[in-house]
């Protein structure tokens, strides 16, 4: 536990620093498009200490998970406004069609069954709603070399 206390501390002093931090705003609005717009409710899977909440409570409610404690508490600590709730993102505790937008940015890399875990993310998203999901493509950031994926997907 010690390692993940110091490894979510470490990212939550970066976010505002690291050019990965600053950037991911733009993608996502850019891969997004029109489908951040104002008054939607957004589930940000995999939320870590909260970087992406600033910037998302722009287009309305911001709703994090993160199967970790430590995580899920310095999200609170550092995002009063944010609700962040421990979670499995392939056992996710939100009712059907909860949200416009479901984000996850990186998670899928280092989830066992990342099928499952598609699969809660289409089932909290509304009908017409869209699923984010975002694969990096540094070599420590996926499963396979030389592959990226970045979809936006309406259901």
């Amino acid at each position: 536990m010690a390692m993940e206390l110091e490894e979510y501390a470490r990212i939550a002093d970066a976010e505002q620093r690291h050019w990965w931090y600053r950037a991911m705003p733009d993608l996502v609005r850019t891969l997004l498009g029109d489908r951040l717009r104002g008054g939607i409710r957004i589930l940000d899977a995999g939320c870590g200490p909260g970087a992406n909440y600033d910037w998302l409570s722009d287009y309305g409610e911001v709703v994090g998970a993160d199967f970790s404690p430590e995580a899920v508490r310095l999200a609170g600590e550092r995002h009063p406004g944010m609700e962040a709730r421990q979670a499995d993102i392939t056992a996710l505790p939100f009712g059907d069609a909860s949200f416009d937008v479901a984000i996850e940015i990186t998670v899928l890399t280092v989830v066992e069954d990342d099928r499952r875990a598609v699969a809660e993310l289409a089932r909290v998203t509304r009908s017409g709603g869209s699923v984010l999901r975002y694969r990096g493509c540094a070599a420590s950031t996926t499963r396979s070399w030389g592959r990226c994926a970045a979809t936006a997907s309406s259901g």
